[in-house]
């Protein structure tokens, strides 16, 4: 429970998250953007005729200090078993794979709790925008700006998705399979990460020593090993266009006719069927440069699933490839 804030020391108030805490509890914490909110601060002006257009002293009030709210997830993360870890908005509950709604008690939890139509669960993921909007972030408008929304060319986008489209090297039918699919640790989209590139053993000097036992001061190979990845373990941006055409994916292109003059967007994937949901995973496949003089280099992330084969190793179902120019 939150306390009274002492203004004769703290005039900002700072917290880790439940969801930091459980990062910092796997040291996978990393704080790399800050965030200011006058969510908790009372406006007040003065009003004497002097300062009238003046705020009103404010170091005499009571102020709570900052506590954990279920506005601070505006992403949900995907936990170790594939599901999304436990999150709710102003009208749903996310658990598992399910979504509920129902009235929400002081605690916070979901009593007379049901799942919900199709309707409403594909509408549910609207309602972490509004998370974001309750959490009041102080803002600079830009007044030079043509206009400060975001808009796409498009309002809906509807994919015939079919084993021949998308898998068609691994297909069993109407069913992909997982089997066939290419292990993580094999798979191209993966090859440019360093744990995944090939590193065969060398030779290196002992520490303090000139050179190493083959006479070597750099690294030299100590024997010929197979190289367990296709395509020479990296896949450039122009093989996988190749690839992609000549599979023969559907392609639909996405123009943002309103945006701001940084263009920062944040996207994260959802699949529904029926009344579950998933959380997609997207790999960064990095940046690459092309000749285009209006919009230099493109940024590409594969969108799929995680899935684990008979053997236990992790297979990655790349569905959607999407492109940033």
């Amino acid at each position: 429970m939150a306390g009274i804030l002492n203004n004769k020391e703290r005039m900002l108030d700072f917290i880790i998250t439940q969801n930091g805490r459980s990062q910092a509890a796997l040291g996978q914490l990393q704080a790399k953007f800050a965030s200011f909110t006058d969510y908790h601060t009372f406006y007040a002006r003065s009003g004497t005729v002097e300062v009238k257009n003046l705020a009103e002293d404010a170091s005499a009030r009571i102020f709570f200090e900052a506590t954990s709210r279920f506005q601070d997830t505006i992403v949900p993360e995907i936990g170790p078993n594939g599901t999304v870890n436990p999150f709710r908005t102003s009208e749903y509950m996310f658990t598992g794979n399910t979504v509920l709604t129902g009235a929400i008690q002081q605690k916070g939890l979901l009593h007379e709790q049901q799942p919900v139509t199709l309707a409403q669960a594909t509408g549910s993921i609207d309602t972490l925008v509004s998370n974001f909007t309750d959490l009041r972030i102080i803002g600079t408008k830009d007044e030079f700006a043509l206009n400060d929304k975001f808009a796409v060319d498009v309002e809906a986008i509807k994919f015939n998705v079919t084993a021949n489209t998308i898998f068609a090297q691994t297909q069993k039918g109407d069913i992909v399979a997982l089997e066939n699919a290419p292990s993580f640790f094999l798979d191209d989209r993966f090859g440019h990460y360093p744990n995944f590139k090939y590193l065969p053993p060398e030779n290196y000097p002992e520490p303090g020593a000139p050179t190493g036992s083959q006479g070597q001061r750099i690294g030299k190979l100590l024997g010929r090993y197979p190289q367990l990845v296709r395509n020479n373990g990296v896949l450039t941006y122009e093989t996988l266009v190749d690839n992609m055409k000549q599979l023969g994916a559907p392609r639909i292109d996405i123009k943002f006719i309103d945006t701001s003059k940084n263009n920062n967007i944040v996207a994260q994937v959802f699949e529904f069927s029926g009344q579950t949901f998933e959380k997609l995973s997207i790999v960064d496949f990095g940046a690459v440069t092309d000749d285009d003089p209006l919009s230099p280099g493109k940024h590409v992330y594969f969108v799929g699933k995680f899935r684990r084969d008979s053997s236990g190793g992790e297979t990655f179902l790349n569905l959607f490839t999407m492109v940033f120019d």
